[in-house]
């Protein structure tokens, strides 16, 4: 196989950097200014949080619980106040800024919402 090296050469986006933390691999990903939200492949609850990454640090923010199986796709509203997740459980979650202060340990996002059970079969996109 080839090395990482020789990839990177042949690709069109190199690789900047890794970001360690899900124990499966992304499939989905959102920026909004400076906050990257990243879900990884779940089948159980506790593998389908959220991540928040602070894209200026790369240091993770706080995680964000409200899947129980793989998030599908997130999106952030225009404005970056709030975080839309589809999930393979069928339900979907709106998430809006925190009021907390950053200082505070916090992550910068809460539940605002979820509807469970939205459709018959999985949400594959927002």
């Amino acid at each position: 196989p080839p090395l990482e090296e020789q990839l990177a050469q042949g690709t069109l986006w190199p690789e900047v950097r890794k970001l360690w933390g899900h124990g499966n691999n992304v499939q989905a990903a959102a920026c909004h200014g400076a906050l990257l939200a990243s879900a990884a492949e779940s089948k159980t609850a506790d593998l389908a949080d959220i991540w928040l990454w602070d894209t200026q640090t790369w240091a993770c923010l706080g995680r964000l619980a409200a899947h129980s199986l793989s998030v599908t796709q997130l999106a952030f509203s225009l404005d970056g106040q709030h975080l839309l997740s589809a999930s393979r459980d069928r339900s979907f979650a709106v998430f809006t800024r925190s009021t907390s202060s950053p200082d505070a340990g916090a992550a910068p996002l809460v539940l605002a919402g979820k509807v469970a059970r939205a459709h018959a079969r999985m949400l594959l996109a927002v």
